[in-house]
């Protein structure tokens, strides 16, 4: 048997292309004795769900040992029978997802048709038989514990529970119980492994982030956190592991239906809006939906008989539809140009009661295109009538256009400043379906299959609009994310001692983040038609003045123009595994192997419509500084800042990793339970599919000065061909041993500790955050800052320079560039914990 188990384990581990097979399963062990407390060997362990009515039978070793693998998170009914004795039945044993359930029997002398029932309240349990510091969030703490409506990625998501262990802390920037950035055990944010049935939810681009992608909570029946020596079996994580079960169905017929209200018709109004006359902001929010789950009933077309054929203890269903609709709005008072600035009229700065008490004297408009020291007024601020109106830009005169007209007066009856009442409204509509389907092929075969797709469509960014779209404010802008998750599962019991389990994960990630502008011509409003990427509407701002809702300064005006990009992006991995365990005497020995890819492939426009800031300084005098007016700078085109930039390639990124695992649970004693257990991974290196990829060599000799230090690239770009295709080379080091133990002193306590290696996912972008073009040299540009000389305007909208060509052969001396260690090497943690 075990030259047997031996060869199949080897078997699994050649030939089968896995990374680390991470399960969602638990297992129950314990021992098996008589009255005296004596060893029963070979005595009969059953464990049957409770739920499903599947049985798994083993027997136990010399020492009264017996261990139970690979079980679903489920109540189980658990009966232990040996000739001579009683029957003893533990009811209602709940198995936790990755968890191992210790559980006794000591058998009374008697007939083993006698069944002798062992109750089991719901106190928490003492897991003596693992090293491994775990918190487990069961289905009733999900249901019953206050959730916070309007998590940060719409509805409900069950991962603010994490921080219901205390080795889980907020990464920097988060607050509250935000999911989107969090730390296990000190490990990296955005690094920690997130599993559902089994398979990795990462995203290639930003890491964990599950609140984004995944069902709401009462898709779930539980997870389980496990913060330290966790092993061999898991890894690719820099601390801690997560692990989600979807909700099956049984034999029984169960569902539910909820609705979450929240209105602001229930709210009190701020003190702000009630001293500004202005009503409650828009807050409705609605959390909705319903599921079940049962037997599968088909209709029953044979002669006689029911009408429908019930498939209980063989086939189960569930399903869970979620619905969250948020409106989320803001009621402000702020300043957009008048009607007559947008004509070249700018008179009113020289009345306006409201200018004249913040300045103590009207505002005098300068020609923007004389020398800032000898510059002559605009007689009576009439752009429009001086030199005939050949001052005013068409590209900045159209721009204007585009600003919503005033619709009430500000303080002290001004026409200038706080003329435009806001009401902003940010909507949310997020619609998700889960299935999953189980099916008991036979006694020794089970197969689980689910499907999940959330589409969330909303308007992000911040502040909440203050204009009408899709011409908003500056940080606004639309997100359509969609993603898919699908898991297969099949579990093989060979024999009692031999179990396979074999787990794929597919998840597709479809997000588009657009300008809400997009797409827009920006030469329509009269800019030089290779001036910007001509995809979204300019970005005009204003800075410098203050908040255009708190600032007491006139010129505070409202940006215009959504966000600074575009994007869209695909985001495809596969996540296939496999697991053997082989039980043989007192050990639980476990071999597995895990392979993951990923496809991402994205569009990106920065600043596709060009970027540009307008000041009052290029339209005042140096010997008149207050002059000038932020708003006549924009009609004559005399930019102050602005950039533009040039995105000429869509990437397609392709990386690949593997690893292997082999560990052994071994029952040294009755008490003591010691972990051992190693790992190797592949951590696949990024490449790009068309060789695209460009980075800094300091060993290559530079063609453009013959000396070394050049810009490498995958297809030899620039006449310097790189070393290897992804700019790196395979890290082939990371071995990660494990060892841990856990020996149980009394009933009440439990001394549990280990230490090991592990090894962390590789996450791209400068110090891992969110940038997408790293190592694309030459194919993406940017002017870097157009900048005035002074109060000299250098730069006008209708004479704007063109965007920098693209240059992928180029060696950019003399600027800073993007380097690859190419002898990189995976981070990695040495962990430790008693």
């Amino acid at each position: 048997m075990l030259s047997r188990a031996s060869s199949l384990a080897l078997f699994f581990l050649l030939c089968i292309t896995s990374a680390v097979a991470q399960t969602d399963r638990g297992n129950i062990t314990g021992r098996v004795t008589d009255p005296n407390g004596a060893a029963l060997a070979n005595a009969k362990v059953t464990a049957t769900n409770l739920n499903t009515n599947e049985t798994r039978e083993v027997t136990t070793s010399e020492d009264g040992n017996y261990t139970i693998p690979g079980l679903k998170a489920d109540p189980y009914k658990v009966t232990a029978e040996a000739q001579g004795f009683k029957t003893a039945s533990a009811e209602n044993i709940v198995v936790a997802v990755q968890v191992n359930r210790t559980l006794d029997f000591k058998l009374e002398i008697g007939e083993i048709s006698s069944v002798v029932t062992i109750t089991n309240d719901e106190a928490p349990v003492l897991q003596s038989d693992t090293p491994v510091r775990q918190t487990n969030v069961s289905e009733r703490q999900v249901r019953e514990l206050p959730l916070l409506v309007s998590s940060e990625f719409s509805g409900r998501t069950p991962l603010s529970f994490i921080y219901l262990d205390s080795n889980v802390t907020q990464g920097s920037g988060a607050q509250g119980t935000d999911t989107s950035r969090f730390r296990v055990s000190g490990g990296q944010a955005l690094g920690t492994e997130i599993l559902i049935d089994g398979a990795t939810t990462r995203r290639t681009q930003n890491g964990t982030f599950f609140s984004e992608v995944a069902p709401g909570p009462n898709a779930f029946q539980e997870f389980t956190v496990s913060t330290s020596t966790y092993s061999a079996e898991f890894g690719n994580s820099s601390g801690g592991i997560i692990n989600f079960t979807q909700k099956s169905g049984g034999n029984e017929y169960h569902g539910e239906v909820y609705d979450l209200i929240r209105n602001e018709k229930l709210n009190a109004n701020t003190f702000r809006n009630n001293a500004q006359r202005l009503d409650r902001a828009r807050d409705n929010q609605n959390d909705f939906g319903f599921n079940l789950g049962g037997p599968i009933t088909l209709p029953h077309f044979g002669e006689g008989g029911p009408i429908v054929h019930r498939f209980r203890n063989r086939a189960f269903f569930f399903f869970n539809y979620e619905g969250y609709r948020f409106a989320e709005g803001s009621n402000n008072i702020i300043t957009v140009p008048t009607l007559r600035m947008r004509q070249g009229d700018f008179s009113e700065l020289l009345t306006d009661p409201y200018i004249l008490n913040f300045f103590g004297h009207g505002i005098q408009i300068y020609d923007p295109r004389q020398p800032a020291g000898s510059r002559v007024p605009i007689p009576g601020n009439r752009l429009d009538l001086y030199l005939g109106g050949a001052r005013i830009d068409p590209a900045g005169a159209n721009s204007l256009q585009f600003f919503p007209a005033p619709n009430t007066t500000g303080p002290q009856g001004s026409s200038v400043f706080r003329n435009f009442i806001s009401t902003g409204i940010r909507p949310t509509n997020m619609n998700q379906y889960t299935t999953k389907l189980d099916f008991v092929a036979s006694d020794n075969h089970r197969l689980s299959g689910s499907f999940s797709h959330r589409k969330n469509d909303r308007i992000a960014g911040d502040p909440i609009p203050r204009f009408p779209l899709p011409f908003t404010s500056q940080g606004a802008f639309n997100q359509l994310f969609k993603s898919i998750l699908v898991r297969v599962q099949d579990d093989y019991t060979f024999s009692p001692t031999i179990l396979n389990h074999f787990n794929v994960g597919f998840t597709r990630y479809d997000v588009a983040n657009r300008n809400t502008t997009d797409p827009f011509d920006t030469s329509s409003l009269g800019f030089p038609i290779n001036a910007t990427q001509n995809s979204a509407f300019p970005r005009l701002g204003f800075p410098g003045y203050g908040d255009p809702i708190s600032s007491s300064d006139p010129r505070a005006y409202q940006d215009i123009g959504s966000s600074f990009f575009t994007d869209h992006i695909f985001d495809t991995a596969w996540h296939v595994s496999d697991s053997v365990t082989y039980i043989r005497g007192n050990h639980s020995l476990k071999f597995g192997a895990e392979f993951r890819t990923s496809q991402f492939n994205f569009r990106q426009r920065i600043d596709p419509g060009g970027s540009f800031n307008f000041r009052h300084d290029q339209t005042a005098a140096d010997f008149d500084p207050d002059g000038g007016w932020p708003i006549a700078s924009l009609i004559t085109g005399a930019t102050e800042f602005s950039f533009n930039s040039n995105n000429s390639i869509d990437p397609q990124f392709r990386q690949i990793t593997h690893g292997y695992f082999a560990q052994d649970d071994w029952k040294v004693s009755p008490r003591l339970t010691v972990n051992l257990g190693i790992r190797y991974d592949v951590p696949g290196q990024r490449y790009e599919a068309t060789d695209k990829y460009r980075g800094f060599d300091p060993n290559a000799l530079n063609p453009e000065v013959g000396r070394p230090g050049a810009i490498a690239g995958a297809a030899g770009q620039g006449g310097v061909q790189a070393a290897e295709r992804s700019l790196v080379k395979t890290d082939y080091s990371n071995v990660g041993p494990r060892i841990g133990a856990a020996y149980g002193l009394n009933d009440r306590t439990v001394i549990r500790g280990g230490i090991g290696l592990y090894y962390s996912p590789i996450i791209y972008g400068f110090e891992g955050q969110n940038e997408l073009q790293t190592g694309l040299l030459g194919y993406n540009t940017g002017s870097g800052p157009r900048t005035p000389n002074g109060r000299n305007a250098q730069f006008f909208l209708s004479t704007y320079p063109s965007i920098p060509p693209v240059a992928p052969d180029s060696q950019f001396i003399g600027a800073d560039v993007q380097f690859f260690d190419p002898d990189f090497k995976t981070g990695r943690t040495l962990q430790y914990s008693l």
